[in-house]
């Protein structure tokens, strides 16, 4: 009865050994390994794999640049897309002031009036003696030129002439000052002897004419 029992249990702890390898035997040590290194070398493989396309990324050429393309701005246009070139009024102010008739004396440069009405008198004069009124815009200052030389400085109150030009100078004062009595004439006088004439007529209203080193100083 004792064998039964001991057959019974040898064929139990069999069958059960059996049962648990049926379920499955631990893999080798050695076979996990290799598969981890077939992981390890697959892993490398994808990342060697995936290296190329990072670079190909960092080296795709980009369109070229706006900046690259568009030609240098022309520099005589301004942000504006204006031209800077000179403008038609500009070109027309620089030829006129170019064409106009004017005189430099000492650095100081005088413009032609003869076609001034305002000045009609002393332009009608000077031209008698061959000569042109010009004057300094924006002020008092005057001078008669002839041959491209002054011969007559005027100013408020003052007129200097040479002594060669005693009868333009004379014929100045011939109109407008008719409170200066014998005004020209004394001009004249004084032209020829040199003598120094000073006349007051009360009311401030008085005239000197001196002659020196060639010139009459004329004031009033």
């Amino acid at each position: 009865m004792k064998k039964i029992y001991a057959i019974i249990f040898t064929a139990l702890f069999l069958a059960s050994a059996g049962a648990f390898y049926m379920e499955g035997a631990p893999l080798d040590a050695t076979a996990s390994d290799k598969k981890a290194d077939e992981v390890q070398s697959e892993k490398q493989e994808e990342t060697a794999n995936a290296s190329p396309k990072a670079e190909e990324t960092v080296t795709v050429e980009t369109e070229p640049s706006k900046d690259k393309e568009e030609p240098l701005q022309d520099l005589s246009e301004n942000e504006n897309g204006a031209s800077q070139e000179p403008s038609e009024e500009s070109e027309a102010a620089s030829t006129q002031t170019q064409n106009q008739d004017t005189i430099k004396i000492e650095d100081v440069v005088y413009v032609n009036i003869m076609d001034s009405e305002k000045f009609a008198h002393m332009s009608r004069t000077a031209a008698k003696y061959g000569a042109k009124l010009y004057a300094l815009p924006n002020s008092d200052l005057f001078v008669i030129a002839k041959d491209g030389k002054p011969i007559v400085y005027m100013s408020t109150g003052v007129r200097n002439a040479p002594v060669a030009y005693a009868d333009l100078l004379a014929e100045l004062f011939a109109e407008g000052f008719n409170e200066y009595k014998k005004l020209s004439e004394n001009i004249l006088f004084s032209a020829e002897t040199g003598a120094e004439v000073s006349v007051d007529f009360g009311d401030y209203i008085a005239y000197g004419i001196e002659t020196k080193e060639g010139w009459i100083k004329v004031s009033w």
